[in-house]
């Protein structure tokens, strides 16, 4: 999970840092922050689920896995704006879009499954 969502991190904070520093137009920070929201998010979800050992609501899991198609849509059209940067750039395709969509979804199953309990039915 930390390979998954630590790079979306430092991109939210990042985005967060310029955002505050340059004031870019309200739509343009409000796309960016909400793209990179996945990564924050998915730190907190997995160590509620991994660390802590809570269950994850389905619709916080349903919420982190739309957060990861948003971040992968909106990378990726960022990318073909400049096809040249799409071929450069297919590792941060992966550590941006890719891994966190994966670990989205990989969390939504982890919450789905139901946890065996000792009575007997």
């Amino acid at each position: 999970m930390l390979l998954c969502f630590v790079p979306v991190t430092w991109l939210f904070a990042a985005v967060i840092s310029s955002s505050i520093r340059a004031m870019p137009s309200l739509p343009t920070a409000l796309l960016f922050v909400s793209a990179t929201l996945v990564g924050p998010l998915g730190l907190v979800i997995a160590a509620k689920i991994l660390v802590f050992g809570r269950t994850v609501s389905r619709i916080a899991s349903t919420a982190l896995c739309v957060l990861a198609l948003w971040t992968f849509a909106t990378y990726l059209a960022l990318c073909f704006r400049n096809p040249a940067a799409l071929s450069s750039d297919w590792r941060e395709i992966v550590l941006i879009a890719v891994l966190p969509g994966l670990a989205a979804a990989h969390l939504a199953f982890m919450a789905s499954e139901v946890p065996k309990s000792g009575v007997a039915a």
